[in-house]
């Protein structure tokens, strides 16, 4: 009898998640960047705060001092010093491991890459614009392809999608 009544409990747990009725993917190192992720994700007209944690879960595992050293890359998005100079003002290596400045310049090429590409690009094709993030404009458009890239954020999207409120105004 107690195991049928904890499978009950499981199974309602379960379908209340399922509806977006528990925000949590129930990863606590990636769960604490969620307000970084929504905040970035409002001031963009494009990103949903999905997309930012599916990078910052490819990247970094939601590690704030992760590092690269064959990019060189830094933090949570994986940000390297051209990206974060260029979408986030920073001067120095060491400024990309401040979460709030690593998010703000990682969300900010994010925006840049799915506004300019993302019709041209679209994520349910295997020209997913998003493997840019990873391998950059020029190699992607030379026709460099991630395939593992490309599913493993489609794989979060779909895992992060009761993680945040509705209302924010980006669009797959």
């Amino acid at each position: 009898m107690i195991a049928l009544i904890i499978i009950i409990f499981a199974i309602a747990i379960f379908a209340i998640a399922a509806k977006g009725g528990i925000v949590s993917s129930a990863n606590p190192q990636l769960d604490q960047w969620n307000s970084l992720c929504l905040q970035n994700a409002t001031a963009s007209q494009t990103l949903l705060p999905e997309e930012i944690k599916a990078i910052i879960a490819i990247e970094s595992s939601g590690n704030p001092d992760s590092q690269n050293p064959n990019d060189p890359s830094y933090g949570l998005m994986g940000v390297t010093m051209y990206i974060g100079r260029e979408f986030g003002g920073v001067s120095t290596s060491s400024d990309l491991f401040d979460p709030a400045t690593n998010v703000q310049a990682g969300s900010g090429f994010l925006d840049y890459l799915k506004a300019k590409y993302a019709d041209r690009f679209p994520l349910n094709t295997s020209d997913g614009w998003v493997q840019m993030y990873n391998l950059g404009e020029p190699r992607f458009l030379a026709g460099e392809r991630v395939p593992s890239y490309l599913s493993k954020f489609n794989s979060f999207i779909s895992q992060f999608s009761g993680d945040f409120s509705s209302g924010v105004t980006g669009s797959y």
